[in-house]
């Protein structure tokens, strides 16, 4: 059901029960209030005259894990730190990821997987990296956020994905994601 322009309404003009479940009932069915599925919701154009409700997701894993692997992957510990969201055509995503106890000249680094209804692997364009120098244990906090245009609606997760570069073993904790769907 969509919401209609209500009738321009004159003196002495006779009301139908169809005229006032159109232009009465039906657009208050419209509303935000009528149209929220719980707490936590906001919502958003989808069109002219039609809203929809969104639902923000966010994840965090606080447990160390490593990895030393060359192209992106789960970390060790296997636990997968994503979100799920029913997005419309536009997605806010932003990550962030505490980098330890990385192999001195190493490079580490986080990136987003999407699949669902949209598809794109973990790659470099999205990461977020620590280049370690001269130490070998100075924790950073890094975040990363993306905005994504031109989407298929539909349900979407996105996961967190890691990366070793230049050999050595990359340490990361407390791996946070958050999708704010549009």
């Amino acid at each position: 059901m969509a919401w209609t322009a209500p009738l321009t309404w004159t003196p002495n003009s006779p009301l139908t029960a169809a005229q006032l479940n159109t232009h009465l009932r039906d657009n208050m069915l419209e509303t935000e209030a009528a149209l929220s599925t719980g707490g936590g919701g906001y919502f958003v154009a989808d069109g002219v005259n039609s809203i929809v409700e969104r639902q923000a997701a966010h994840n965090e894993t606080v447990a160390s894990s490593t990895t030393t692997s060359s192209t992106y992957s789960n970390l060790a510990d296997g636990i997968s730190t994503s979100v799920t969201v029913n997005v419309g055509p536009t997605c806010l995503v932003v990550w962030s990821v505490n980098y330890q106890q990385n192999t001195a000249g190493a490079f580490a680094m986080c990136s987003i997987d999407i699949s669902g209804a949209n598809t794109n692997p973990a790659s470099d364009s999205f990461a977020i990296y620590r280049k370690l120098q001269n130490y070998t244990s100075y924790p950073a906090q890094h975040m990363q956020h993306i905005w994504l245009d031109s989407m298929n609606p539909g349900s979407t997760t996105f996961t967190l994905k890691y990366r070793a570069v230049s050999g050595g073993t990359a340490t990361f904790a407390s791996r946070r994601i958050a999708a704010f769907p549009y």
